[in-house]
């Protein structure tokens, strides 16, 4: 189920960006060789971090550093967001900026992936909403007004559990 605009402010799920989080991400944007690279480095990395602590908060376990997106090299190489959740596999976690109606989902995270989670980040960094979730994603844009609740998610790692996939 997709839902509207108007639907996606009453139940996006805000949560705070810790300052372990921001000097992370501050840290992770320090390496790159550009400007534009940090700012996405930046993003990408306060993206994963808060689903990281919602999925931490309905107890799912998940890895922070196991994914691409904590590597040096390939952070530097691809605009990757992924995040480990333990025993599913890696689920797509894409900044968006406030305002925003779309969400650029880049190539090389099409594949291998359980899910995407579209996450706005606010100005200030200091809170982010989780908008919303979708299984797949084959596109540069994805509308946020295709995106289901992020609590789909839950479901969808459930199904998986369920499935055999693993134990999560």
């Amino acid at each position: 189920m997709t839902y509207s605009s108007h639907d996606i402010e009453n139940f996006a799920l805000l949560l705070p960006l810790t300052q372990n989080a921001r000097r992370v991400a501050q840290q992770f944007a320090n390496e790159q060789p550009t400007p534009e690279k940090a700012e996405q480095v930046r993003l990408n990395t306060l993206a994963v971090w808060v689903v990281n602590d919602y999925l931490q908060m309905m107890n799912i376990p998940t890895d922070l550093s196991a994914g691409d997106s904590w590597n040096p090299h390939v952070r530097l190489c691809a605009d990757v967001a992924d995040l480990e959740v333990s025993g599913a596999g890696r689920l797509e976690c894409r900044p968006l900026k406030k305002g925003q109606r779309s969400c650029y989902i880049p190539p090389e995270v099409w594949e291998e992936r359980i899910g995407y989670m579209v996450v706005e980040i606010d100005d200030s960094l200091r809170s982010a909403s989780l908008l919303g979730f979708v299984p797949t994603a084959a596109t540069h844009e994805l509308p946020v007004s295709q995106l289901q609740p992020p609590e789909d998610l839950i479901d969808c790692l459930s199904q998986l559990r369920q499935s055999g996939f693993g134990d999560i």
